[in-house]
C-alpha cells in the first residue's frame, strides 16, 4: 500500500498517528485496524513518524493566540463595517414610500412607481453625449 492511500484510509477510519520516541502509535477504533493497515504502518513507519512530529498543535496555538490579541480586531472590524454597508437597505422611494425593487445601470435604486422615467434617462444620455463631444471634439451627428 502506498503512503497516500495509507494516510487516506487511516483518516477515513478515524485514526490518528502519534509519535512515540522513534516509533509511531496508531490511535483510533482498534476494531477497524485491518492487517493491511498494520502492514502499511510498519512499511511507512519512518515517514509516518516524521509526519507525526510536525508541530500542528503549535501552529494552531499561535493562530489562537493571534486571534485573541488586538491584531485580529482591526480586520474583523473592517469586515463587519463592510458587511453593514452591503446589507443596509436603500432609502424608501420619494414618491410612494416603498423600498426600491431594482437598481438602474448607474446604481440608483428605482421603484415600480417611477418606471416611467425614460425621459430622464434620455436626457442623461444626451448630456453624456454632449460632454463627450465637447471633451473629445466629436462631430455632431
Amino acid at each position: 500500500m502506498d503512503l497516500q492511500s495509507l494516510v487516506n484510509e487511516l483518516n477515513a477510519g478515524g485514526f490518528r498517528i502519534e509519535a512515540q520516541g522513534e516509533g509511531v502509535t496508531v490511535v483510533g477504533p482498534i476494531e477497524r485496524l485491518t492487517a493491511e493497515l498494520k502492514q502499511g504502518v510498519r512499511q511507512h513507519k519512518q515517514v509516518l513518524h516524521t509526519l507525526a512530529c510536525i508541530p500542528y498543535e503549535q501552529a494552531e496555538r499561535e493562530a489562537i493566540r493571534w486571534a485573541d490579541t488586538k491584531a485580529a480586531d482591526e480586520p474583523l472590524s473592517q469586515a463587519l463595517a463592510d458587511w453593514d454597508e452591503l446589507t443596509s437597505p436603500p432609502p424608501n422611494c420619494r414618491q410612494c414610500g416603498e423600498l426600491p425593487t431594482w437598481w438602474d445601470a448607474w446604481g440608483i435604486p428605482r421603484c415600480e412607481c417611477d418606471s416611467n422615467r425614460s425621459g430622464e434617462v434620455r436626457a442623461l444620455a444626451q448630456r453624456c453625449r454632449d460632454t463627450a463631444r465637447k471633451r473629445f471634439r466629436y462631430p455632431n451627428r
